[in-house]
């Protein structure tokens, strides 16, 4: 059995990827359990919990719910549908990381997880003024999220190249096709609004990789900062491993709190540069660039 510790480290130095995966999956077994025991208690109905979470075809019902555009790409309806997404999350994220920062994989997930869903009702909504009615199904999971790397990667490094089934390798390009094509013909009538917003996270994507190869704009920046902000409100209590007091003994030689010192200095630069690698040189504090500043001056290369 895991310490609360270990799983505390665990959880702070993984990948982005794997905290996406992870998050996905505790949130759509707890949201199979909640609904498995309304059912069986009789206390609510099993879907008692889908229009609080789930995103709707209604513009309306959108308004008065604003946070189920973030809510619905964290829930799965079924373990297939959880499955297949988180699988292709994992692959794909993976790849994603290798040319994009932790803040950029988790901003371009959620952010094409919103514009995705934003397509979602605004889509029913213009079919109904020309005349076209559609059944508004609620709409759950994480595949407008997981299109936008896919289609991200496409775009950023369409010509590089990758090992694909070890006698042959792919353009990155070639490969994100052929996965959206597979992903959108998979869809079936039924699940137009499935598709909109498929298509609403494949062009999020798209922009992204299209704007920071030829502009070096990065439209992930303002939600990345939202998110810096969110985690740093729980990084004490729930991110952060516990801190250590140090106890001095006064009748310590100087030079052993010389070393003592200096050994708390390498801790704190090596957080800080773990916090730019993270998040990028503009999340620092005055304080952090101060000692980052001053370890550079210190050992010139």
């Amino acid at each position: 059995m895991f310490k609360k510790g270990v799983l505390i480290e665990r959880w702070r130095t993984a990948t982005a990827t794997q905290k996406l995966v992870v998050i996905s999956i505790v949130l759509s077994i707890l949201y199979w359990l909640l609904s498995e025991l309304f059912s069986i208690t009789g206390w609510a109905s099993r879907y008692f919990l889908d229009p609080y979470l789930s995103l709707s075809g209604s513009l309306h019902t959108l308004l008065i719910r604003p946070w189920t555009l973030i809510t619905y790409m964290w829930f799965h309806s079924s373990i297939g549908h959880l499955f297949v997404n988180m699988l292709l999350l994992y692959l794909f994220g993976t790849e994603f990381s290798r040319f994009f920062s932790y803040r950029q994989t988790i901003g371009l997930y959620i952010l094409s997880g919103i514009i995705g869903g934003l397509f979602y009702p605004l889509t029913f909504e213009l079919m109904e003024l020309i005349g076209i009615y559609k059944l508004r199904l609620p709409l759950y999971g994480a595949s407008a999220s997981l299109l936008g790397l896919i289609s991200a990667i496409g775009m950023y490094v369409p010509h590089k190249r990758r090992p694909f089934f070890i006698v042959t390798s792919i353009s990155y390009r070639t490969l994100s096709i052929v996965i959206i094509m597979a992903i959108l013909l998979f869809n079936n009538e039924s699940n137009l609004g499935g598709t909109v917003a498929h298509l609403g996270g494949i062009l999020s994507g798209a922009l992204f990789g299209a704007l920071l190869r030829t502009k070096g704009i990065d439209i992930t920046q303002g939600i990345g900062r939202v998110i810096d902000r969110v985690v740093n409100l729980f990084s004490k209590s729930f991110f952060s491993t516990r801190k250590h007091a140090s106890v001095r003994s006064k009748s310590k030689k100087g030079s052993d709190q010389k070393k003592e010192t200096s050994s708390e200095k390498t801790i704190t630069v090596e957080t800080i540069l773990e916090k730019v690698k993270r998040s990028g040189y503009s999340v620092l504090t005055q304080e952090e660039r101060n000692i980052l500043f001053q370890k550079t001056e210190d050992n010139p290369k």
